[in-house]
């Protein structure tokens, strides 16, 4: 398994697309709409000429990055402003001109249109793989529609600064999954979240407005890995919690695992980790292994599925349940 994933590599230096380029690139995709074109025009000029060196735009503070001050008032409705607006512009410059965007920005905005089918396919979004893999998703048990699925990909891609979705893997995944919680715990989180909730939760505390983002987010990033583990795309098993190979190794436990539990866990783990033929012995022998073995050798049950509420299950299930069988887990 490599180390954790370094984040994307940023290009010497980020610039503007060339004004004749994305005025091309607007007239073609949204011909016939005026209006459309109209204001698109008009958001990219206005946002170059208030920010002429693209790299200032990403050196400045978040929120002015998002249009946004820390006392605006909660859930202020539609958000407006030179950067805000000029939203479908930096997706189209992340994307064409495969300039990743920093996780801080990806995860305060949505992302909807980069799924129009207008504009998708000039960017190099393949949405008949989208549409599979909606399918495939549906198949697997998951009820909550398209945007479990778009949410992660659209993030992922702008992050990354490369539409193809095939090129998403395990470390793209678990390192994406760190940059939530870093995200989630900082200040400004709560002044972003807290511009984004519907008006009849303006009273809601900030602070558990920003901890359902991050569940929310996880969750959401936790599906998308399952189903990229199921269609052969990620090969590292999913499982709650998502974290690295390194932490894999450093964490043996779940967080708040009672100590005279997680004692006699991390020593059996470590050996584990440490001789030659882990895999081997852990193996139950595909459809063949007897329930009783499967018992015997990890606490997977009969239908190697674990307890929703029992870390340490879930956490030696992680290895050993995969080895018994049980590849598709529930999100």
């Amino acid at each position: 398994m490599n180390a954790l994933a370094a984040v994307p590599a940023l290009p010497d230096r980020r610039r503007h697309a060339p004004r004749e380029e994305y005025t091309a690139w607007v007239r073609a995709t949204f011909a016939g709409t005026r209006g459309t074109i109209s204001s698109r025009l008009f958001f990219y000029n206005r946002f170059v000429r208030h920010w002429p060196d693209l790299e200032d735009w990403f050196a400045a503070p978040l929120l002015d990055r998002l249009d946004l001050h820390a006392d605006a008032p909660a859930g202020s409705g539609k958000h407006l402003g030179i950067s805000h607006e000029a939203g479908s512009y930096l997706a189209y410059l992340s994307l064409t001109h495969r300039i990743p965007m920093d996780a801080d920005w990806v995860l305060a905005r949505n992302f909807d249109s980069l799924f129009n089918p207008r504009v998708a396919p000039t960017l190099g979004m393949n949405l008949d793989l989208v549409d599979a893999l909606d399918e495939r998703q549906r198949q697997l048990g998951y009820r909550s529609g398209r945007s479990l699925l778009t949410w992660g990909i659209a993030r992922l891609v702008l992050w990354k600064g490369d539409p193809d979705i095939t090129a998403i893997t395990y470390d793209d995944l678990a390192t994406f999954g760190e940059e939530i919680r870093r995200w989630c715990a900082m200040p400004e989180a709560r002044t972003i979240r807290a511009a984004h909730v519907h008006r009849n939760r303006r009273d809601s505390d900030p602070a558990t407005l920003t901890t359902e983002f991050e569940r929310a987010c996880l969750s959401r990033l936790h599906g998308l890995h399952v189903l990229l583990f199921n269609t052969g795309q990620v090969k590292e098993p999913p499982f709650h919690g998502l974290k690295t190979c390194e932490l894999w190794r450093e964490e043996l436990t779940s967080p708040g695992t009672p100590p005279a539990i997680a004692a006699p866990v991390n020593r059996w783990l470590s050996g584990r980790l440490q001789t030659t033929d882990r895999a081997e012995s852990s193996r139950c022998r595909g459809r063949s292994c007897s329930r009783r073995r499967c018992r015997r050798r990890s606490p997977c049950r009969s239908s190697c599925r674990p307890s929703k509420n029992n870390s340490v299950t879930r956490t030696l299930n992680g290895r050993d349940g995969q080895a018994c069988g049980w590849r598709k887990l529930q999100a």
